[in-house]
């Protein structure tokens, strides 16, 4: 089944209607390809959204996948004094005590976003993920989303959706197009 496109084309992005169509399709465990400040992307929020995504570009099961979060995931999660905090976005967390977020996930997917007792936090800038973290934040699911280029494992990044490889966009449940970026 093809997946829907927001906006329609021909239609301006509507950033807060968009951000809550992406967030429904990721809490529903769908995979949805999203614009982000370096091209598109490819996230989903649990373990059947990260096998869609491997799926369509041809990725090993097991391969390790960021999160796409905010400051706030990243203050929260990761184990920073408070002067590190803009330095780096891969810190180390709690494995003893998980964070909630953390701890919700299964073993499988747990063992995906984080390496040892490290973790990898990518914070988005671009208005649309912004806009969706907010909503992740805000929900009370708790959700987390995990992200990786929208490309077959070993091609570039791309910038524009007409440019990316029709297996991988039959892997996702929505596209946001938001044009080159």
């Amino acid at each position: 089944m093809a997946p829907k496109i927001i906006p329609s084309p021909g239609s301006v992005p509507n950033i807060s209607h968009d951000a809550k169509q992406a967030y429904e399709t990721l809490k529903s465990g769908g995979a949805i390809l999203a614009p982000t400040d370096v091209g598109y992307a490819l996230m989903g929020s649990t373990q059947a959204g990260i096998q869609r995504i491997f799926a369509a570009k041809n990725r090993r099961q097991g391969h390790n996948i960021g999160i796409i979060g905010t400051y706030r995931q990243h203050r929260e999660i990761h184990l920073l004094p408070e002067s590190n905090m803009i330095v780096g976005l891969i810190a180390k967390f709690d494995t003893q005590n998980l964070h909630p977020r953390l701890a919700k996930l299964d073993k499988s997917t747990l063992a995906q976003v984080t390496k040892g007792d490290t973790v990898s936090i990518a914070v988005p800038e671009g208005k649309f993920l912004r806009e969706l973290g907010r909503l992740c934040d805000e929900g009370p699911e708790g959700l987390l989303m995990f992200g990786t280029s929208a490309n077959l494992t070993g091609e570039g990044q791309q910038f524009c959706v007409e440019d990316i490889d029709p297996h991988v966009i039959g892997g996702v449940d929505l596209v946001v197009d938001y044009g080159i970026q």
